[in-house]
């Protein structure tokens, strides 16, 4: 597998005592790989943390922008970014805006070739948007391109359907369900895949990423596997280490999922339990 994610995966999995996987089919790729069997290792599917913050944040990512009804674009993945495949991808963006707007968060390896190729003016290219204005972007898009693992469930979040420019994908629930499609970038005329593609209506019951509340679970489960462990006197030094040094916040623990591995902030959390 040549995706650098899945790399980083199998080897952080088989460093790590806890691996906390966002969706009940990530959990199943890791009994298949007999992962059960490590006397050492405890397998959870407590949802997506990125589906906590989506909810946390809901308030301010539901707003109107100037702009609605238009495909909202972003391309970054090294292998789209390959001379060949890259302009390909922007000659079907062009001939696409001519059917409806599109707003391109430019990432900075592709800003130059953007602007010199896609000399629009139904293309509206700005600089990387922060988070609540990305969401705010993707919630008045007519639907999503990319090639961003993390947009396509962002996309799903606010019920959009997403063209995934990539040949696979590692949230396949999305494309089983019709909801999301994928789009090879190498093909030629693909945007009349785009136009041509019958999505399933986004169900609201399904939620494959969890109830919201992943980060609290994913702590408590830390913090008693620490407390087991005899471990949480890393955390007490670490307490006395914070009120000493404002320079050091909070320690990183790395937990795992069958995707990749996110950075969590487990002492902060569990100060938060210990002294609210």
């Amino acid at each position: 597998n040549q995706m650098q994610e899945e790399i980083n995966r199998i080897v952080t999995d088989r460093l790590s005592n806890l691996l906390y996987c966002p969706t009940d089919a990530a959990k199943k790729n890791l009994l298949n790989e007999n992962f059960h069997k490590f006397q050492d290792k405890k397998l959870y599917d407590f949802g997506d943390v990125m589906f906590d913050i989506h909810k946390k944040k809901s308030l301010y990512l539901y707003k109107k922008n100037d702009l609605n009804d238009y495909f909202l674009v972003t391309i970054h993945r090294e292998e789209n970014c390959k001379k060949e495949i890259i302009l390909n991808i922007l000659d079907n963006l062009k001939k696409l805006s001519k059917i409806k707007k599109i707003v391109f968060p430019a990432h900075p390896r592709l800003t130059k070739i953007i602007k010199n190729t896609l000399n629009s003016n139904r293309i509206f290219i700005t600089k990387p948007l922060n988070y609540l204005n990305f969401g705010r972007y993707i919630h008045n898009s007519f639907a999503v391109i990319t090639d961003s693992g993390g947009v396509q469930k962002e996309s799903f979040f606010f019920k959009k359907n997403c063209f995934v420019i990539r040949e696979q994908t590692e949230w396949k629930e999305l494309i089983e369900k019709k909801y999301n499609v994928l789009i090879n970038p190498k093909k030629k005329l693909f945007y009349k895949d785009i136009l041509n593609t019958k999505f399933n209506k986004i169900n609201v019951s399904f939620q494959p990423y969890g109830d919201g509340k992943s980060s609290e679970k994913i702590a408590n489960s830390i913090y008693n596997f620490l407390l087991k462990k005899q471990w949480i006197i890393i955390l007490e030094q670490l307490n006395q280490t914070i009120k000493t040094n404002t320079k050091l916040t909070f320690m990183n623990i790395l937990i795992t999922g069958s995707a990749g591995f996110i950075g969590m902030s487990v002492a902060e959390a569990y100060l938060k339990k210990k002294y609210r």
